[in-house]
């Protein structure tokens, strides 16, 4: 036998020394156990999973009306800037014939009465107003599509918009 060599009765002799484990019972530590079980639980009960549920709930409910509100602000923007593209078309059009246009495609080079936004949520048309001296834009949303029972927003030669509160 070699002098470091532990024998078969030293390593079975040794007991676990469960304060090194635990540590000792004092005033910070007056439930050793909850250690071990701790250590031995797994997963989470039912009733954590169901307090987390209830609370993603609350959060959804309340947050995602607001989503869709806000999402139909973002989409309402692409009849705005058809709308002022029109607009600058329209002044550009007067600079180069001394008149407007009721026909929002002829500002274009097409043909048609009206024009469908990139996205194709709102129609664009154009109506003149004041006996051929201004005009009036209008984009309407599409019906059946996302922006169908939004506002209808106009814009005129003046700059002027309505409903304001859309703008």
């Amino acid at each position: 036998m070699k002098i470091n060599e532990p024998t078969r009765n030293h390593v079975m002799s040794r007991a676990v020394n469960w304060t090194e484990v635990f540590g000792t019972r004092n005033r910070l530590n007056k439930r050793p156990l909850l250690k071990l079980k701790n250590i031995l639980q797994k997963g989470f009960s039912l009733t954590e999973l169901l307090i987390v549920v209830a609370i993603i709930g609350i959060i959804a409910g309340v947050g995602y009306p607001s989503y869709l509100s806000q999402a139909e602000k973002t989409r309402r923007t692409e009849g705005k800037a058809a709308l002022t593209e029109a607009a600058q078309k329209q002044q550009q059009f007067f600079q180069e014939r001394r008149r407007y246009t009721a026909n929002v495609m002829e500002l274009y080079g097409k043909t048609g009465a009206t024009m469908e936004t990139l996205k194709g949520l709102y129609t664009v048309s154009s109506e003149l107003t004041g006996g051929g001296v201004g005009f009036t834009l209008t984009a309407t949303p599409v019906s059946d599509g996302l922006q169908d029972g939004d506002f209808t927003l106009t814009l005129n030669h003046l700059g002027q918009t309505t409903p304001s509160e859309a703008w």
